[in-house]
């Protein structure tokens, strides 16, 4: 087993704010600058929440990262899913 953590980011730059959900083997401070970075969004993420937990392994199917907008709810498409 090893720990990790979900958590939810928020970007303000977009007009109906921009929500990504995921897991994360690091501290969900460094995965919001990791994805900031690599995007190229005007404005950094926020980590809105974060919950630590034991990682037994990854379900097949299961999502581990998705982007929801309270304007446009979360369909079968909005997340990556494996």
């Amino acid at each position: 087993m090893s720990e990790g953590y979900i958590y939810i980011l928020l970007n303000r730059a977009f007009q109906n704010d921009h929500y990504k959900i995921g897991m994360t083997t690091k501290i969900p401070e460094e995965r919001a600058r990791e994805i900031s970075n690599a995007t190229g969004v005007p404005r950094a993420f926020e980590v809105l929440y974060e919950q630590r937990l034991l990682i037994a392994s990854e379900p097949s199917g299961f999502c581990t990262s998705g982007c929801i907008s309270p304007a446009q709810p979360a369909t079968e498409n909005s997340s990556k899913c494996r």
